[in-house]
């Protein structure tokens, strides 16, 4: 999945290479791959989305896939945007009266939980640790 990263390690010690007889690419999941895993992770919680929120999703998936870069992280940020979802999910039903939430009300993802997605900015930044040259 990090083929520059591997590489890196695999030259690092002239041993260490001869113990791997192959290497395997995996390509990045397709948007629709994406979708299915996060359709996937907000089942295992009873979750589904409403088509408003599906097609929000998708839209940003298909954003983050196509801003991608060696740092992306496939199902790993699926997961993460999934968790966000979740918690977002479950903070709207808080405000909500206990004997108002209905099963539906508790099951679906709407659009609005999808409110905290990171920005375009965020998908495309990477933070580091240390410092930094001035421009």
């Amino acid at each position: 999945g990090y083929p520059d990263n591997m590489n890196q390690f695999l030259n690092a010690n002239p041993g260490l290479r001869s113990r791997f007889e192959k290497t395997i690419h995996f390509e990045d999941y397709s948007t629709n791959d994406l979708l299915a895993i996060a359709d996937f992770m907000f089942g295992i919680d009873n979750n589904r989305l409403t088509p408003e929120a599906r097609e929000k999703l998708t839209s940003y998936l298909q954003l983050a896939f196509d801003a991608r870069d060696k740092h992306f992280g496939n199902a790993r940020f699926v997961r993460k945007i999934v968790q966000q979802v979740s918690r977002d999910h479950d903070l709207r039903l808080a405000d909500i009266p206990q004997a108002q939430r209905t099963i539906k009300m508790i099951e679906e993802i709407t659009e609005e939980d999808l409110r905290n997605l990171p920005s375009q900015k965020e998908l495309t930044s990477h933070p580091t640790i240390g410092f930094q040259r001035g421009n």
